[in-house]
Formats: C-alpha cells, sequence, structure tokens
C-alpha cells in the first residue's frame, strides 16, 4: 500500500470516528420568532434579538447527553458595537436555561449585574479633560453623576472626585455609616486621625456652650488667694489639665479654648478690680495730698504770725 492510499485511508477512519462519536452541529438559516432560542439545539443559525438571546448575530448551540445539557454562544455581528459575546448553559435536571453572562473583551466593556475579582486588578490609562481626571470612573445608576480615581501626573499624586457634569463639582463622604479614617495611621481611634501635621487656613469647631457664663452676676470668681494655694499645691490651674495628662490623651481643642477664654476671662475681671482698687486709691493719694497741701499753708501761715 502506498504512503499517499495509507494516508486517505487514515483520514476516512478519522472522519468516520467523528461522525460515529462526535455531535453533528447542523446550520439553521435564521431564528426570529420570540423565544425559539429556548428550543434551539444542536446547530448554527443567525439569531435575531427577538429570539430571546442578548445580542443579535450568530448563535451556536452544543452539548452532550443528546442536547439536554447545551451550551449556547451569542454574539453581536455589529448594532451593538460588534465586541460583544456572551454564553449560557442549559440545566436539564430543571428544564431551563440558566442565565446569559458576556465575555469580557480587550475592547470596551459593559457589563450588567454583579462582578467579582480575585486577585490584583490594575488600570492603565490616562484621562484628564477639565476636572475630569482619572483612569477609574463610577457613574451613578439614577443620576448624571461621577466619581473618578486616578492618578495626576501633573501633581504626581492620587485623585478622587466627584464630579456633576453642569453643576461642577460634589460632595464624598467617607464612613458616613460609622468607622474611623485614618492618615499615617493604621489604627484610627477617632473619626479623623491624622498621624502628622495638619495645615489649614480655618478650623471651625462645633461647641455645645462657651465661657461668657464668667461673666453672669452669679458667677462666683475665685479669690487670688485661692488661685495662688491651688497652684501651689497643685503645679497647674483650676480646671485645666496636667502636663502628664496633656502627653497622654492630648487636648480636646474646642474644650481646652473655652476653658482658656474662661481664665482669660477670670483674669479681666480681676484687671477689673484692680483698676478700681488703683482708681480708689489714687483718689485717696490725691486727697491726701490736697489735705497736706492745705496743712503746710495753714503752718506757713502760723510760723509767720509767730515770727
Amino acid at each position: 500500500m502506498s504512503k499517499k492510499t495509507l494516508l486517505i485511508a487514515t483520514l476516512f477512519g478519522i472522519l468516520n470516528i467523528i461522525t460515529t462519536n462526535g455531535q453533528t452541529l447542523n446550520p439553521t438559516f435564521k431564528i426570529d420568532a420570540a423565544g425559539s432560542a429556548e428550543t434551539f439545539k444542536g446547530g448554527y443559525t443567525f439569531a435575531s434579538a427577538s429570539s430571546g438571546v442578548p445580542w443579535e448575530g450568530s448563535l451556536i448551540s452544543y452539548g452532550g447527553l443528546n442536547n439536554n445539557y447545551d451550551t449556547q454562544i451569542s454574539s453581536d455581528y455589529g448594532l451593538q458595537g460588534g465586541n460583544h459575546v456572551s454564553f449560557r448553559t442549559r440545566n436539564d435536571d430543571t428544564k431551563k436555561w440558566n442565565p446569559w453572562h458576556e465575555f469580557a473583551t480587550r475592547d470596551t466593556n459593559n457589563f450588567i449585574g454583579n462582578q467579582f475579582l480575585n486577585g490584583k486588578y490594575e488600570i492603565v490609562g490616562t484621562s484628564r479633560a477639565g476636572y475630569e481626571i482619572g483612569t477609574f470612573i463610577l457613574k451613578s445608576a439614577t443620576i448624571n453623576q461621577f466619581m473618578y480615581f486616578g492618578y495626576d501626573d501633573e501633581y504626581s499624586a492620587g485623585y478622587i472626585q466627584s464630579v456633576r457634569p453642569g453643576s461642577g463639582q460634589q460632595n464624598i463622604l467617607i464612613a458616613p455609616q460609622g468607622g474611623n479614617v485614618g492618615i499615617g495611621t493604621k489604627n484610627p481611634d477617632s473619626k479623623l486621625a491624622v498621624n502628622g501635621t495638619i495645615r489649614s487656613k480655618e478650623v471651625k469647631v462645633s461647641l455645645e456652650g462657651w465661657s461668657d457664663f464668667v461673666f453672669k452676676k452669679d458667677y462666683v470668681l475665685p479669690s487670688l488667694e485661692e488661685v495662688e494655694k491651688h497652684i501651689a499645691e497643685k503645679g497647674h490651674l483650676k480646671n485645666i489639665p496636667n502636663e502628664e495628662e496633656v502627653l497622654k490623651n492630648g487636648i480636646n481643642l474646642g474644650e481646652m479654648n473655652s476653658k482658656l477664654l474662661q481664665k482669660i476671662e477670670e483674669l479681666t475681671l480681676y484687671l477689673i478690680e484692680v483698676k478700681k482698687e488703683n482708681s480708689a486709691l489714687k483718689k485717696n493719694n490725691e486727697s491726701m495730698i490736697k489735705n497736706q497741701t492745705e496743712l503746710e499753708k495753714r503752718i506757713e501761715k502760723i510760723e509767720k504770725k509767730i515770727n
């Protein structure tokens, strides 16, 4: 037997095995009746969207066990950009098709439903158009609003910005339902914990109450003797934390400002009292000088009469 005859015989044998044991896929010109994709098995065709496929284009259905557990693949021929491919499987135990799932491609993808990623996820790209900076963009499902995440090459910094076109930049909420935020620390113990310096043009602290109670008539101003005694015994002003407490716990900015203002207002009252005392002493001194002057004049007259 020649090599050519042997090769032809071998090819026929392989084709015979494929025909006998493999699955035959039959071509169908087109399906477009509503729900016709549900019953389409063992073949390939052009399927209209009306048939129940996600994409208008080619459809192939193949499987095992008499085509009762088929897999269907649907692709978009161009109406939706020509870059969509989805698949679904049939579970004949329940006599139902499982949901369609779209394959990811190297082109633009538009996914519907939940997506789960395991492992590292890296996005490479650039985008800068005015306030729009970022390679990862989240869009609201209800309004025309976006969250931009990315890297700003101009300032060599990461970038997060919420934008609503036509309205400008929007607010960003961090941990609105609870939890703490840390900058420079892995164990934030406050709503915002910063391990480092904060530079700001202005800081506003909301307080419940202020120290103007010092100026009310019923406020009992400690005497300077009491203040001196407390300093001698405690080494710090009353109601002001000592050095050990401050180094251990830090200070509450709003509370400390209120307490310091209380001390300033108390000092103001002390100064007012001192001024009153000084004014009284001045008057007494002026009176004494006047009396002394008159007394000197009388003495002078008496001396003249004697002489």
